[in-house]
């Protein structure tokens, strides 16, 4: 097994304990026989800080219940980072994020439709973020990416989502 099918089978399972960064130059064609993914289901979202915009891909997967994206560089055909949202355990279960030590950095995060102080915990040099439901210990996000610095991280990869705000049950007429 190459290092990159490692990180990336480590990746899927959500086993962040095992995963130790992607490689830094790392292209979609390099994913076409481990993942599952459209090339032409280009997305938007934003990137970094300042953010920007930045194109990313859906792919399959039976571990992160609210999806796995491939957050892609300017070109379109480097893959930056990988984005699990809510994994499951082998039960069906959330998964609970483990004790990874100390991060590099700690940052707020949208979790669905909240913005939670402290939720996303940053090791840059092991090239792995994990957003984590403070009180619960609940993993709710796995991004993985090239190691690198809390910098870099900041100003290049991290990724922007807004809170997801419902529907009035009953609108009034």
């Amino acid at each position: 097994m190459t290092d990159l099918e490692r990180a990336i089978s480590a990746f899927l399972a959500a086993d962040v304990e095992a995963f130790s960064g992607l490689p830094a130059d790392l292209r979609l064609s390099d994913l076409e026989t481990l993942l599952e993914f459209d090339r032409s289901d280009l997305r938007h979202g934003d990137a970094g800080n300042p953010s920007g915009a930045r194109l990313w891909l859906p792919a399959e997967t039976t571990t992160y219940h609210g999806g796995l994206r491939l957050w892609l560089d300017d070109d379109a055909d480097r893959v930056v980072l990988l984005e699990g949202l809510n994994p499951l355990g082998d039960d069906g279960e959330p998964a609970l994020a483990p004790n990874l030590g100390e991060p590099d950095a700690v940052f707020d995060a949208v979790l669905g439709p909240l913005q939670v102080p402290d939720a996303e915990r940053v090791y840059a040099g092991r090239g792995l973020a994990v957003q984590v439901y403070a009180g619960t210990g609940v993993l709710v996000g796995v991004l993985g990416f090239a190691p690198t610095t809390i910098e870099d991280y900041r100003s290049r990869l991290q990724p922007h989502h807004q809170t997801i705000r419902p529907l009035a049950v009953r609108v009034p007429r």
